[in-house]
């Protein structure tokens, strides 16, 4: 079978850095001793392209995920899917620190996202796979 390949006309095409992963979070347990998080990092279904740098996709059984009705079912599932912990929050690079963090975070991949609509630098995006 022949490997399609991405163009400009494909709106499809990988995005790789230039598009935050899914991130999903859920604190331990309130009768845990300590403070921990898990934290699930998926690639975005929004493209049929993934480049080796992306998180992996979703788990087949995510839908388990959105219907969890406390913090505790969404750390049993988060923990079935294989989530990284860390000892707190603080220590997870992909958790924005404060709000402003968070802001900065989004208006980098805002302008990311942007510079994709530059068919010559999309060009040398491609090339570069």
């Amino acid at each position: 079978m022949k490997k399609k390949t991405p163009s400009h006309d494909d709106l499809t095409y990988p995005y790789g850095y230039h598009f935050p992963p899914d991130l999903h979070v859920a604190y331990s347990p309130s009768d845990s001793p300590k403070q921990a998080v898990l934290v699930l990092k998926t690639f975005p279904d929004t493209s049929d392209y993934r480049i080796a740098e992306d998180a992996p996709y979703k788990p087949n059984d995510y839908s388990r995920l959105a219907a969890c009705k406390t913090m505790e079912e969404g750390w049993d599932v988060l923990r079935h899917f294989s989530a990284t912990e860390y000892d707190d929050a603080r220590m997870c690079p992909d958790i924005p620190q404060s709000l402003e963090e968070g802001f900065a975070e989004g208006r980098q991949y805002g302008e990311l996202l942007k510079k994709m609509q530059d068919p010559g630098y999309l060009d040398q995006w491609l090339m570069s796979l």
